[in-house]
């Protein structure tokens, strides 16, 4: 029987709702384990119609290609990523995603830090934009 200290979703979370902020969908697919440190995540990039600003936050990033491409910039630097292709990044370095192909892209991404604020009372995704000015 399940309990506060564990989480099972079943076929890649396909029965949890998405959120969809810009060109992501995420499915956060442990988001009721309270006092988490870990933050797993089924995010598709719809193909990427702006630039992205770059960002930062605390702790770290993997994400592992699943389907699509994705270009993942750190400090200036591009990384194409195919199915299969992973990438691990220190998120306090600034860093940014876009998705040049025509297809959605899909991605497991596993942050070191939760990304869901419930404190707030609404969801918040917790990153700053880079400013060097």
């Amino acid at each position: 029987m399940p309990h506060d200290r564990t989480e099972v979703a079943r076929n890649y979370a396909a029965d949890l709702v998405p959120i969809t902020i810009g060109d992501r969908e995420y499915r956060f697919l442990s988001a009721h384990i309270e006092g988490r440190t870990l933050e797993p995540l089924l995010v598709a990039v719809k193909p990427t119609t702006r630039a992205e600003i770059p960002y930062r936050h605390k702790g770290e990033e993997f994400a592992w290609v699943l389907k699509g491409e994705l270009v993942y910039i750190v400090e200036g630097r591009e990384y194409l990523l195919r199915p299969g292709d992973c990438i691990h990044v220190i998120s306090s370095v600034p860093h940014a995603l876009r998705n040049d192909g025509k297809e959605t892209a899909q991605a497991l991404w596993v942050l070191s830090q939760p990304m869901v604020h419930e404190s707030l009372g609404e969801l918040t995704i917790g990153h700053e934009p880079v400013d060097d000015e």
